[in-house]
């Protein structure tokens, strides 16, 4: 099960290009026919979405990996205690 958190592929999102962007801009002023107002404005609220929609999906990709880590750690350091408990265990049979 860890190995598979292990190896558990994460897809970050990731904000449009600035050309990709510029683009798009180009495209809102020829739409609204080089009103000023109006293309910036929802310009600006494409940025704003895109941003939040990324930031929203790469925030709970972070919490689940932060999330693993602990998992790992966990069994990690519980292994060590099992390994130090057996190694003992053995090295005691072997003196006595």
């Amino acid at each position: 099960m860890l190995f598979v958190l292990f190896y558990y592929v994460y897809q970050y999102e990731i904000i449009a290009t600035n050309s990709d962007l510029e683009l798009y801009r180009k495209k809102l002023i020829e739409y609204y026919n080089n009103e000023k107002e109006f293309e910036e404005k929802e310009f600006e609220e494409f940025i704003i979405e895109e941003l939040a929609r990324c930031a929203s999906i790469n925030n709970e990709i972070n919490i689940k990996r932060t999330y693993h880590i602990f998992l790992s750690k966990k069994f990690l350091t519980l292994s060590l205690i099992i390994s130090s408990i057996t190694f003992i265990i053995h090295l005691l049979n072997y003196i006595l």
